[in-house]
């Protein structure tokens, strides 16, 4: 029923760059049930570049960073870069799957944040509170394929009026989804990696 209606849309749109070999693998399974596939990043020519602005104005929203959608923020030297760019108190990214990000006090210098958690079994949750006077860059992490060597699926809640953001880490079945990614014929190292988080 899925693929009826996605042919009656008209052309299915799939990254390239960020998984090629899960692309791949998608866009030829489409193609055999006749389901017409273009790159996403031909789409993607047409879309608003730049930071997505929210409304309220504290918040703007990247996948990889305010310079690139395709960088990776991994470290405090990597956050430096972006001090001068960001419009809002707020930047929230993704890309690198990894849940923490960086803060910058009034003069400048950027401190990595990294959620403290103790037990890889159990819900948890950790709250960071946030100073009026800083900047900050904040990953909430990948519901799927986490990759800070934490298996549990990672997410975070903004909380405007109280001026925090809430970190969480959630056990799901990773067997179950190893084998659902078995099932569907996908690389075997779309499934090996769930269980170590990487």
């Amino acid at each position: 029923e899925t693929t009826y209606e996605i042919k009656e849309i008209g052309p299915l749109f799939l990254p390239t760059k960020i998984n090629p070999t899960l692309s791949n693998f998608i866009r030829d399974k489409l193609l055999e049930k006749g389901v017409s596939c273009q790159p996403l990043e031909q789409s993607l020519k047409e879309m608003p570049s730049g930071p997505i602005l929210p409304a309220g104005g504290q918040v703007s929203c990247v996948h990889g960073s305010l310079l690139d959608e395709d960088e990776y923020l991994l470290s405090t030297e990597d956050a430096e870069g972006q001090f001068a760019r960001t419009r809002t108190p707020i930047t929230f990214f993704g890309h690198t799957h990894v849940q923490g990000g960086f803060a910058a006090n009034a003069a400048g210098e950027w401190f990595q944040l990294k959620p403290a958690y103790s037990d890889d079994k159990l819900v948890e949750s950790y709250d960071l509170d946030l100073r009026n006077s800083a900047k900050y860059l904040i990953n909430p992490g990948a519901v799927g394929q986490p990759r800070d060597r934490d298996w549990r699926a990672a997410f975070a809640v903004y909380d405007d009026a109280a001026a925090r953001v809430t970190f969480f880490r959630v056990p799901y079945d990773v067997q179950a989804a190893r084998m659902r990614i078995h099932r569907a014929g996908l690389p075997e190292m779309l499934a090996s990696r769930l269980r170590v988080g990487r």
